[in-house]
């Protein structure tokens, strides 16, 4: 998953996730379209965006359950692997679908798993 994008206004999330989108499939002329200008020649690429998120994994310090669907159209599966290599004691659930809402898709599922995750701590 990638770092967690922060802005003041709403409305700008769509725009945001759009370039995001564009930088991490390599699509250089979309983001400079989006932006409206001509991106820095060390432009984030997918690597340093994959990096940034590993070095995130490591200020994690509570117990970690990490829900994703296979058909998310922004995760991978792949980024839940990397989170139980960097987290070793993470616990997941990964569902074939529900996109980028499982939660929705699958509440009970959900609720039963995060419920199992949560009794036995203190």
């Amino acid at each position: 998953m990638p770092p967690l994008l922060r802005t003041p206004r709403l409305d700008l999330v769509p725009m945001t996730v759009a370039i995001v989108e564009a930088v991490m499939n390599g699509r250089r002329d979309d983001a400079e379209r989006l932006v409206g200008a001509r991106m820095p020649a060390r432009w984030p690429n997918r690597e340093l965006i994959e990096r940034a998120f590993t070095a995130s994994l490591a200020a994690i310090r509570a117990p970690l359950l990490v829900v994703q669907a296979r058909d998310d159209e922004y995760g991978t599966p792949d980024q839940l692997a990397a989170i139980v290599e960097h987290l070793p004691a993470a616990q997941t659930l990964l569902l074939d679908d529900g996109g980028h809402s499982p939660h929705r898709a699958h509440t009970e599922a959900v609720l039963e798993r995060a419920q199992a995750f949560l009794s036995p701590l203190p």
